[in-house]
This record gives C-alpha cells, structure tokens and sequence, in this order.
C-alpha cells in the first residue's frame, strides 16, 4: 500500500512578500526550447551536479518526447506557468545505484541561526506505461556550501539533507511539500535527489511500466525567511492509500502552533473533526477522496487542501479453476490456501494440487495490500454422460473421469436399469419412465473413498405417439 506518513503537503492562499532565494524557481526561463530527453542544461541556471546522469527539462512548447503534457515519461501539465524539470533519483531494477540530481546556486548565502521555510510541488505525474511506476522514501531536499559534484553516476551519499521523507513518496498529482530549518552555514546551493545508496532506499510499485524506475517531477521552489507569526496548515497520514473498510489517522504537522483545528475528510466517516490529531477515520467505499484541514491561532489562518489524497483501493475478486485436481486462482501478488477451513501449510502459490475430496478457499493479495477470498467445493470423484437428456425406453452411458487413480467403482442408477454397477465406464443404462434421475459415484482409490452425487443429473422425456 502507498504509504505518504508525515509528510507535510502544503497549499498556501496566502500572500507571501517575502524574497524567494531561488531564481528560475518554476523553470520557466531557458536557453533553448526542449526536443529530447536530457535536457537539463536548457534551463537556465540548473545543473546536474555534472553527474552522467540527466534530468529531464520538459514544456508546453517544447517538441518530440519533451512537450507537455505528453512526456516520454507521463502524462502531466505544469503546476503553474508552462514548464517542469523531471528527475530520476532511484533505477536499481535496470542500472543500482544511478541517480540524477538537480542543482541550484541560491541569489544568496543562507544567513547561520537563520530559519527558512522550503516548498515546492512534485508529482510522478500519470505514467505512460513506457518509464516510472515506481516511488521510494528518500526524496531529498540539501542545501550546501558550494556546488555539489557527483561521481558519474553515484549516490552523493556524504552530503546530510535538510529534508528526507522517510516513506514512500509517489503521487500522480501535483503536492506541495513544505518544511522549515535553521541554517547552519551559510549554504549557496539547493539540491534535490535522492543521497542513499539501494541497500538504504525502499521503493515499491504503483503502476506499470516498461522500464519501472522511480521518476519526479518539480515546479514551483521556494526558499525564504520564514515567517514566524504565520500558520501554515501542513498533515501527516498514517497511509493515503488504503482497501476498503479500512481506517485511517492524520496527525496535525501546521507550523507555528495552531490552537484550532477544522477537518473535513468526505466520504469518511466521521466527515469531519475539530481534533488536532483524529484517527479512526474510515472509508467504506472505493474512490479518491480530498482532506482538508484549516489550522488557526486566533490570529492567523490556513487552509490546506489535498486533492485526491485518499485512494480507497477494492478488494480483489479471485476466481478458483478446476482441472482434475489442480486449482487455480486468478494472479494475485500473495495466495494462501485452505482445506476445509484449515490454514494449508506452504500452500503459497498461484496453485494447488488437491489430495482429497472436500472444501478449498484461497485468500489473495493484491499489490494494494488488499485481501479477497474465493472458494470452491471440490470432487476427486468425477463423472459424465454424452446423453443427459433422452426419450423414455432409451439408454445412456456413463465414464468414470475421476481424478483420485480410483481402482474401485460404485455406481447408482436410481430408476435405471440396472439401478448399479461396479464398472468404471457402465454403459447401456436404460430409463423407462420419463422424468429425473439421480446418478451417485462413489470411488475407492490411494486417496481413500469419495461420492460424487449428481441430483437430476439425467432427464427422461416421454415419447409423443402419432396416429
């Protein structure tokens, strides 16, 4: 399940005049359009940390793979303006270890003692099934003193971010990430990337692509002073992506210590909360949801407001197929079976061979982490007739396909003639009278005694007379 805990998602109404330390923050001005990928250094200013890794420059007036909203990558428009750079900090299922970065000297030093407020927008926007599908838990935001340089392609890991979320980042649309830190030195650059090694990043799938990587991109950066009199409404949530009948909590993460708290979760129940921290928020039905949360102080408000922030995912349907005495469900991320009730032990995979006659139920999970179950009555005993319909004073025959290597066979014709046998494939089993008849098997074989009853399993129709 998508899991975006802690993380504060911040969108502001307000009116900021504060200095912005990052020039070309929304990549809007550039040296030549974009036609191709790679494309970083056509966006003035913004580097790579000359790395053998490249960004991704892309506009709406771009060209080829580089125009928006049609990317090479996704489907996406600007958060705002007409511009996005695109970043790929996580590809160990093609090359470990790569990683690209995006740098950006600031038009000033950070002044030590210091405290800033640092936001922008991200997304992996919505795949197109060639490149992404996956999200991982170190996207980071550094700030250093000087420019940093990568080694080829290598995770720059001796530089410490201000600002690591430490779960799984992946959303399809645009989110504003705020966070807030005094400086320590008096850094000249901001990076973004991710600085951990493979071994140190988790990621997990979310769609699915041709070359599944883990791919970002940015609009909107913001570095200023901050101010400390002003709400800003930020949330955390214990997982945004969740099977239906499930519960979740959202914690209050608002800077500068609201006192007020207002949420409104539609389509949750409850659909709203004046708590600081609410749990037990549950959604019944499968959708995307919006959260609000408007934080206060008396003096000051916020409003932020996450749309499509909860994914209610349904609960697969799986589906049981028979052949002789080989299940089957339908593909699933994880099975479990079960016989009668009773947990199968290592009865893990997507089939089963069943040893005895009686009930079978699998219990799947999809790659939501949500559960379904299905189950089925099994027979090793197994029969059939080419004629289960016929005249009265007709006969029909009968074949054993039972599946248990029976080596003994008892028959039941009830109204038949005869009414039993002990053949493995009786035939010329005649019906006089019409109407339905039942037809029971009960078989002998290495896997003990099992009966197979068929309630009117054979029609006699009566014969019409012509004069």
């Amino acid at each position: 399940m998508k899991t975006l805990i802690l993380i504060p998602f911040v969108l502001f109404f307000k009116f900021s005049v504060a200095q912005n330390l990052v020039d070309n923050a929304g990549f809007e001005t550039y040296s030549l359009l974009p036609n191709g990928a790679g494309q970083w250094n056509y966006c003035t200013g913004w580097s790579n940390c000359n790395g053998t890794g490249s960004p991704d420059y892309f506009h709406e007036n771009g060209t080829g793979i580089a125009n928006l909203p049609n990317t090479f990558a996704s489907y996406l428009f600007p958060y705002s303006g007409n511009a996005v750079m695109g970043f790929c900090p996580y590809y160990a299922l093609n090359t470990p270890n790569f990683r690209e970065y995006l740098s950006k000297p600031l038009t000033s030093a950070l002044t030590p003692g210091t405290l800033y407020e640092v936001s922008f927008w991200i997304t992996n926007g919505e795949t197109s099934g060639e490149y992404g599908g996956q999200g991982i838990d170190k996207v980071s935001v550094a700030f250093t003193v000087g420019a940093p340089v990568q080694s080829g392609s290598a995770p720059m890991t001796g530089i410490t971010p201000q600002w690591t979320t430490s779960t799984i980042l992946y959303n399809t649309a645009w989110q504003q990430i705020t966070f807030q830190f005094t400086a320590d030195d008096a850094y000249t650059h901001i990076t973004f990337g991710n600085f951990l090694n493979d071994a140190n990043t988790n990621a997990q799938i979310f769609d699915v692509a041709n070359n599944l990587v883990a791919y970002y991109y940015l609009d909107g950066v913001d570095v200023e002073i901050a101010d400390v009199n002003s709400i800003s409404a930020a949330l955390g949530v214990s997982d945004s992506s969740i099977c239906k009948n499930s519960c979740v909590s959202f914690s209050d993460l608002s800077i500068n210590n609201p006192t007020s708290w207002q949420w409104l979760f539609p389509g949750a129940n409850p659909a709203t909360s004046t708590l600081q921290n609410p749990s037990f928020v549950c959604y019944d039905t499968p959708g995307v949801y919006d959260v609000t949360l408007i934080a206060g102080n008396g003096s000051d408000t916020d409003t932020l407001l996450l749309t499509g922030f909860i994914t209610v995912n349904p609960d697969p349907v799986p589906v049981i197929s028979i052949n002789g005495n080989l299940l089957t469900s339908t593909i699933a991320q994880t099975y479990q079976w079960y016989y009668d009730g009773a947990l199968i032990n290592g009865a893990t995979n997507q089939t089963y061979s069943a040893q005895q006659t009686g009930e079978y139920s699998v219990s799947v999970t999809d790659a939501n982490g949500c559960i379904g179950f299905a189950e089925i009555d099994l027979h090793l005993t197994q029969f059939n007739s080419p004629d289960t319909v016929i005249c009265e004073k007709y006969c029909t025959d009968f074949y054993d396909v039972s599946v248990n290597d029976p080596v003994a066979w008892q028959w039941q014709f009830p109204g038949g003639i005869p009414s039993s046998s002990t053949s493995q494939h009786p035939t010329h089993i005649c019906y006089n009278l019409p109407g339905t008849y039942d037809v029971i098997l009960v078989t002998t074989g290495s896997f003990g005694s099992d009966t197979l009853a068929l309630p009117d399993y054979i029609t006699v129709i009566a014969t019409l007379l012509f004069r």
